[in-house]
């Protein structure tokens, strides 16, 4: 059987180039795709489904926000709150990041996270509960199209952040799209 010869190392860029484009912006459109249907669509429900260890929702949103408190207010607490290497994207990623899909961020690079007032700020809150002992946190400014997603999930009688997703800007479709 004979070899074909192989195109340039050149052409080889390119192509590769071309490609690893291609599936970063496809990336990038199902990001914001889902970004959009969670803001959207999130909501809390009280059906039996959000039951875990056997709390019902009710007392499972309570032991949340009383952990949420806590959570922003003492570092260690927080510290030891969160699953590292923590799943996620930094702030203001670019979409070779987010077509990657390997960010992770290191707890000795962490910065406490801090409360947002959403009464007297430009920020927005958004919480739903999309499985059994997870609450997902979608905080947006509510003049720019920028948002960040947190994940937390109560596992052995205790709550952990699980997911984080910094800042970043979303893209907002036009009517004509």
């Amino acid at each position: 059987m004979e070899k074909l010869p192989l195109p340039p190392k050149e052409k080889r860029i390119e192509n590769r180039t071309a490609r690893i484009a291609s599936r970063s912006l496809i990336l990038s459109l199902l990001f914001i795709g889902l970004s959009f249907s969670l803001i959207f669509s999130c909501r809390y429900t009280n059906s039996s489904e959000g039951r875990e260890n056997n709390m019902e929702p009710d007392s499972l949103m309570e032991s949340f926000m009383a952990f949420y408190q806590q959570f922003h207010r003492d570092s260690l607490f927080q510290i030891n709150h969160i699953i590292f290497p923590l799943e996620g994207l930094p702030d203001n990623a670019d979409s070779l990041t987010i077509a990657l899909g390997n960010f992770r961020w290191k707890k000795e690079e962490w910065k406490m996270q801090k409360p947002f007032d959403f009464e007297f700020s430009e920020y927005g809150r958004k919480i739903s509960q999309p499985a059994p002992g997870i609450i997902e946190e979608i905080i947006y400014h509510k003049k720019l199209p920028y948002l960040m997603t947190r994940r937390f999930s109560h596992f052995n009688g205790e709550w952990y952040l699980i997911y984080y997703a910094g800042m970043n800007r979303i893209r907002v479709q036009s009517e004509g799209e």
